[in-house]
């Protein structure tokens, strides 16, 4: 995919919507090596995908609020922005703890999305990771809701969606072509 700022700027690395749109590409990117390595269930497999779509989902969330940051604040309150507090909750388990946040639970579990499988890979309860080593109450909080328990694959299934509902509301300050969802 070609950047519509590459012939166009001299320096798009310093534009925050070519390193949003990088950053857009990047998430997707990782979330299908993702949901390809889960079949195999070697957690290493499974650990290095997740943890670079969590990282890319979080420098997404990042670059919302750095490019639209008012109209971007009024959405904070929505389950899609909370999710994204425990998947920052979960990348730092990952990246600075170098944790595995996620286990192999055999069965399926909900909800019910293709490809069905036999197994599934689910965040830990954070009272089995190491503690940060900053407090997140928020971080924490959102964690425990919305991702412990629950499969990663649901995780940046509801993060892609979070990040759809961004583009349709808040397009305006984007000014590129919206890398597709796989």
């Amino acid at each position: 995919m070609s950047h519509p700022y590459s012939a166009e700027m001299s320096d798009a690395a310093d534009d925050p919507r070519f390193m949003l749109q990088t950053a857009i590409l990047g998430f997707h990117q990782a979330r299908v090596r993702f949901r390809e390595h889960d079949a195999d269930a070697l957690p290493e497999r499974v650990v290095i995908p997740l943890a670079e779509a969590m990282w890319w989902a979080v420098s997404i969330h990042e670059g919302f609020a750095e490019l639209c940051a008012a109209d971007y604040a009024k959405l904070s309150g929505q389950t899609g922005a909370l999710v994204l507090q425990g998947a920052r909750y979960a990348r730092n388990r990952l990246g600075h703890q170098r944790a595995l946040a996620v286990e192999r639970v055999n069965g399926i579990i909900p909800p019910l999305t293709p490809p069905l499988r036999m197994f599934e890979f689910i965040w830990r309860p954070a009272a089995d990771l190491p503690p940060p080593d900053r407090p997140d109450p928020r971080g924490l909080a959102n964690y425990e809701r919305y991702l412990s328990g629950k499969a990663a694959r649901q995780t940046l299934d509801d993060c892609a969606g979070w990040f759809e509902t961004c583009r349709n509301k808040l397009h305006s300050h984007f000014g590129f072509a919206w890398p597709a969802s796989p």
